[in-house]
Order: structure tokens, then C-alpha cells, then sequence
């Protein structure tokens, strides 16, 4: 990614222009990329971003922010994070111009800071002080405990204010996903069950299977007999591994809708178990079997 100085026109700048062809080019009024369609050159600034989010209708969009690579210096990161602070800002003002917009859709903040503590810490405090209608929890994490871990990163919600809805962004693991909801994470969004439905791995209770294996090329029972999912709840394994095998789509389909589904499953359990105050209990018990079963 390419930092430009300070003062670089919103729409056309020579050194911009120049540099055509880079994947991002990063200044602090906005980004400009290449299209990998036709290989124009585009440009997004958080009021052009807000606009746009308008014209989609969305019933919940994000303000304007830079998710930095994990390995960035600290540095870098703190410079990101300022610049998403003032990115929120300007989107946050955007939107409350549009008084038909804010009327029908929230906005979200995002907080950044990479993989350092004070910077998630700080950022947090700072959107969760704007005027949000929720919160997004960004960052970098690892899947390790400890303190690059998902839940140093959840220690951010300790310091917004609690009425705020939060939002997992990329958190889709069904164990982080149970992790997020104990700490009072309320929405995730995740690529992850249809990237694992399309490279032939399915959820089920007990763990994650891979149907390319050579064993289910003759395992005739359904996909995951305690979590039936309606539209492809009759397929066999064996079926499906076939299909994934010779590279049909329907294959990726089924696996991607079954994953979906399960996920599905999981949060409305654990959204009665919230209810019938068992959650502690509820989570314990699907780690203990999809983990270790």
C-alpha cells in the first residue's frame, strides 16, 4: 500500500495517477484502486462511501475505515487508526446530512489499532464516543490466547457505551462466534462457512470433516445427522464428496448451504439458551464436541 502526504486532491493528483496499477493507494482523504474488471481508476472518500451505502439502502452499513495488514508497525498503525477516526467523522456527518438516510439505516463505527492492545483500546474509546448507532470490532487478532488473541481483542466492548449493538466483523469460527456472544458481541459476519463449503470441509457437530478424503467416498450417511439443515438435509456424504471430487458447483452449493445452516443453528441456540439463562453451559458443551469429540 502506498501512504500519500497529507493535502492530496480528492480526485485527481498526479502522483495518484502515476502510481495506477497499485492495488491501493492510501492518503488521508480517501483511497484510490485499481478495478481488476477493466483496470480503471476509482476513488472512495468517506462521503462518496456514505453515498453510496445510501443508494444500496442498506439496513446497517459501516463508516469509512482503514483495516490495516497484521504485520504493520505500530507506527503505521497508530497513523491508520487516526486516519480512521477522522474517516468516521466525516462519514458519521455525511449520513446525518441525509435526513431520509439516517431515518431508515444506522451506521456503525469501527474500531482499529492492528494487533496492539492501547491502539484497539483507545480506538474504541474514541467511536464508541461518536455518536454511533453500534460498533463494529475491528482490529487484527490471532486464534491464540493471550494478548494478539480474540478475546484481548473483546476487551475493547468494556470501554463503549453498553446500549451500543456490536458487530463481529470476519469473526465466523464457530467457537470465536460463541466466544464473541459471551463477551456481548451481537451480529457476525464471516466468509468463512461458504470458503470451507467450497473447498469440500463441512461443519458438523463433532468437527469439521473434509469430504474430498478418501473415507467418504462410501460414507452413505447424511451430512451431519444432529444438525439437519432444510434444503440439502437428504444428501449423503458420499453424494456430495462425489460431487466436490469431479468439480461440479452443485457440490460447493451443497457444502456452503450446509455450513450457512449450521452456523444458523448454532447462534439461534445459543440465543435460547441465553433466554433460558443455560449459555455457560450451552457453550461448554459445544466446544467439548465439535473440539474434542
Amino acid at each position: 500500500m502506498f501512504n500519500i502526504p497529507n493535502g492530496t486532491p480528492t480526485v485527481y493528483d498526479e502522483s495518484i495517477a502515476s502510481q495506477h496499477g497499485a492495488l491501493a493507494i492510501i492518503d488521508d482523504e480517501g483511497v484510490s484502486f485499481t478495478s481488476h474488471l477493466d483496470g480503471s481508476l476509482h476513488r472512495f472518500t468517506p462521503e462518496r462511501s456514505v453515498e453510496i451505502q445510501h443508494a444500496l439502502g442498506a439496513d446497517i452499513f459501516f463508516a469509512f475505515d482503514e483495516c490495516t495488514a497484521p504485520d504493520e508497525p505500530y507506527d503505521y498503525q497508530r497513523e491508520a487508526m487516526e486516519r480512521t477516526h477522522r474517516w468516521a467523522e466525516r462519514s458519521l456527518k455525511a449520513h446525518r446530512q441525509d435526513l431520509d438516510a439516517r431515518s431508515r439505516q444506522a451506521v456503525f463505527g469501527i474500531a482499529q489499532g492492528g494487533r496492539f492492545d492501547d491502539l484497539r483500546r483507545i480506538s474504541a474509546q474514541t467511536i464508541g464516543e461518536m455518536g454511533f448507532d453500534g460498533f463494529g470490532l475491528g482490529g487484527s487478532f490471532s486464534k491464540k490466547y493471550g494478548d494478539d488473541s480474540l478475546e484481548s481483542a473483546l476487551e475493547m466492548l468494556t470501554l463503549i457505551p453498553p446500549e451500543l449493538p456490536v458487530h463481529g466483523l470476519g469473526v465466523g469460527e464457530p467457537g470465536d462466534i460463541l466466544l464473541g456472544i459471551a463477551h456481548g458481541v451481537d451480529l457476525f459476519d464471516c466468509v468463512l462457512p461458504t470458503r470451507l463449503g467450497r473447498h469440500g470441509t463441512l461443519y458438523t457437530r463433532r468437527g469439521p470433516i473434509h469430504l474430498k478424503n478418501e473415507r467418504y467416498r462410501t460414507d452413505f450417511s447424511v451430512l451431519d445427522p444432529e444438525t439437519p439443515v432444510a434444503g440439502v438435509e437428504g444428501f449423503t456424504r458420499a453424494y456430495v464428496s462425489h460431487l466436490l471430487r469431479s468439480g461440479e458447483m452443485l457440490g460447493q452449493v451443497i457444502a456452503s448451504m450446509h455450513n450457512l445452516g449450521f452456523i444458523l443453528a448454532l447462534v439461534a441456540g445459543a440465543r435460547q439458551a441465553i433466554l433460558d439463562d443455560r449459555f455457560d453451559s450451552f457453550r461448554a458443551d459445544f466446544v467439548r464436541d465439535y473440539y474434542h469429540g
